[in-house]
Order: C-alpha cells, then structure tokens, then sequence
C-alpha cells in the first residue's frame, strides 16, 4: 500500500522522513495539476483552431504558455499577437 502523508498514520512507517512523504505528496498533485493543464491546452487549442485562428499561431502560443514564466520575449510577443487577435473579434 502505497504512503499517503495526509495520513498520520502512515508517518514513522518507513525510512522516508515525515518531510519525503510529504514532498511526495506535493509531487503527486503537481503532476496531476499538470495533466490537467495539458487538458486545457488542448480544449483552448481546439476552440481557437475551429474558430479560424492561425494555426501557427495558435501552436506558437500554446508553446509559449506551457513554458509559464520561463517564456521569452518572443515567446511573449506571439501570446500578446493572439492576444490582440482575440480581442479585435470580439469587437466585431
């Protein structure tokens, strides 16, 4: 069974410290979290494709996005360019 550290119980019942299971955990919900980013990505790249956005741009954006704060300026300047696509749509 595998260790859970919400559960004090299993807290002494391994040589892992109290602080491993615990940054156990916190890696578990991160890649979950991180799966379900993916997810959104994908829902939002649908929608932005079926709604006749570039799709170089769209992929550029994704790109860019995925990569949180360790994007570039360019990286940066291809969200900013959907950006400013989308809000010109939405004004017609």
């Amino acid at each position: 069974m595998a260790l859970d550290y919400k559960n004090p119980e299993d807290w002494g019942k391994s040589p892992l410290t109290d602080r491993a299971l615990m940054l156990e955990q916190i890696k578990a919900e991160t890649e979950n979290k991180n799966k379900m980013q993916k997810s959104d990505y994908e829902n939002v790249e649908k929608i932005l494709l079926g709604a006749g956005f570039s799709p170089e741009l769209v992929k550029a954006s994704r790109e860019a996005s995925e990569k949180g704060s360790n994007r570039t300026s360019a990286d940066q300047a291809k969200l900013d360019e959907l950006k400013a696509e989308i809000i010109a749509r939405l004004k017609r």
